[in-house]
């Protein structure tokens, strides 16, 4: 807790530390509240999680490596590879319902293998080929809308590519789609994303007014 709150006292340029710790606190048991209630997990369960490094033993750099080298596992190319051939599918069957999925599929992946230049451009291939009354039952079947989650992810894209104003449009966009289509899930991932955003930005405040907006749903 001692490293969060140094970190935490540097993003805000405090030199309050009772501030950011009672800011921690409150921030993870509203996290910890959330993810109970929505999904009857423990957030802090170590168990839960694929990776788990402490920045305060490991050096950051060390880190970093860490996640590289996992994102060069077989099975994220086997993912990819995957996404292609559904992606060749949906293009032999001239079925745009297919072909927005596998471009979507394929965008996540490679935004979580770091190749943010391709992910980006099957996100926005996404957005291209997107019809929200179209894509409706995309809801039914992913639990949430393909339009919104792909701007998301574009968003992210964006701003690892170096174009933090336009990581931020696309995140607003995505908020707005959602609110649009008034599908809670949809919009709580598109809040969400939009305040990860905000929160790279260090604009703490608005960072704060979208997570409690997210809060309320």
């Amino acid at each position: 807790l001692a490293n969060r709150v140094q970190w935490l006292m540097e993003r805000l340029d405090s030199d309050d530390a009772d501030l950011a710790r009672e800011e921690i606190e409150r921030s993870e048991a509203a996290h910890v509240a959330r993810t109970q209630h929505n999904f009857g997990v423990d957030l802090l369960d170590p168990l839960l999680y694929d990776l788990t490094l402490n920045t305060g033993r490991v050096s950051v750099e060390s880190c970093v490596e860490q996640v590289v080298a996992l994102s060069k596992r077989p099975e994220f190319q086997t993912a990819r590879e995957l996404g292609e051939q559904l992606l060749r599918l949906g293009q032999h069957a001239s079925d745009p319902t297919l072909v927005v999925q596998a471009h979507w599929v394929l965008g996540f992946t490679l935004l979580f293998m770091g190749a943010f230049t391709p992910a980006r451009a099957h996100l926005e291939q996404v957005m291209a080929l997107y019809d929200p009354q179209h894509h409706r039952s995309h809801t039914l079947l992913y639990a949430q809308d393909p339009g919104p989650s792909a701007l998301s992810y574009a968003a992210l894209a964006l701003w690892y590519l170096g174009y933090p104003d336009q990581a931020l449009q696309r995140g607003q966009q995505a908020v707005t789609l959602a609110q649009e289509l008034s599908h809670p899930m949809t919009l709580a991932f598109a809040l969400g994303g939009v305040a990860e955003i905000y929160q790279f930005r260090r604009e703490v405040q608005r960072t704060q007014e979208r997570t409690e907006v997210l809060l309320t749903l």
